[in-house]
Parts: C-alpha cells; sequence; structure tokens
C-alpha cells in the first residue's frame, strides 16, 4: 500500500487493543501569585459530556476580566477570587461529563453489576420525570 508520496507503508501486527478509561481531573489552585491556570491544564472532562472547550472559554473570560481589573484599577479582588469562581462551574461540569462517561461505555472487565447501573441510569435519564430535566439541565450544571 502506498501512502501517495510513492513510499511503501509497512503494515504491522496489532498487539495490543486496550481501551483508555476516560477520566476527569480538576486542580483544585489555579492561581499561584500572578500565574493563572486554565481549560486543560486546570481541568480534564471525558469527552462524552463534550463540555471541555465551555469551561475552558469560561475561564479565560473571568482570567480577562481579573486581569482587566488588576491592570486598570489595582482591583485583585477577582483575581484572589478567581479559582474559587472557576471551580463552582467547573466541579459540577466534570461531574456531569464523568457520568456521561460511565454511562455510555462499557471497558473490558466491567462487571455484570456496573453493566446493570448503566443500564439503570440510561432508563432513569430516558425514562423518567425528573431524570429527563437532570439530562436537559446538565446544558447549565447549576441548575439542576
Amino acid at each position: 500500500m502506498e501512502d501517495g508520496s510513492g513510499e511503501r507503508l509497512n503494515r504491522g501486527h496489532i498487539i495490543e487493543r486496550n481501551l483508555a478509561r476516560l477520566r476527569g481531573f480538576v486542580c483544585e489552585v489555579m492561581r499561584y501569585g500572578r500565574l493563572c491556570i486554565a481549560g486543560d491544564a486546570a481541568h480534564i472532562v471525558p469527552p462524552s459530556g463534550a463540555k471541555g472547550l465551555n469551561l475552558a472559554v469560561g475561564d479565560a473570560r473571568i482570567m480577562a476580566e481579573a486581569f482587566r481589573r488588576c491592570i486598570k484599577s489595582g482591583d485583585e479582588s477577582v483575581l484572589d477570587a478567581y479559582t474559587g469562581i472557576c471551580l463552582r462551574r467547573i466541579w459540577p461540569t466534570v461531574h456531569w461529563s464523568c457520568s456521561m462517561s460511565e454511562a455510555f461505555h462499557v471497558f473490558p472487565g466491567q462487571t455484570d453489576f456496573e453493566t446493570r447501573m448503566q443500564y439503570q441510569t440510561l432508563n432513569h435519564w430516558a425514562n423518567t420525570e425528573i431524570g429527563q430535566r437532570r439530562f436537559r439541565n446538565a446544558q447549565s450544571p447549576l441548575a439542576v
């Protein structure tokens, strides 16, 4: 098989097919002095919830306002509150994305109990009024 450049591609045998567990991570310290972190440097969300970019943009918006106030008027109150402001959005969002991953992905070695729990979660989201409301409100995690 050629790759378009005239070079022949060597195909090897697949020696391992592992699935990586999708994970979440939150750094509870997003500011050290004048250094602030945002987005994937501060928190990782599984892709199932599709919230990573939203969180990163939210962090950047808060950080920009903090820097603007600090530079314009010397007001460091938003900079001092940066981590707390961000974490109020981050934790519910990471929780939701992890819940989505746990419900939608079957992993090798998963127990029957874990599989049944997945089905119950999906059934709750699809077939109960409160589950549907929670699922809809996931677009705004604090509104649940």
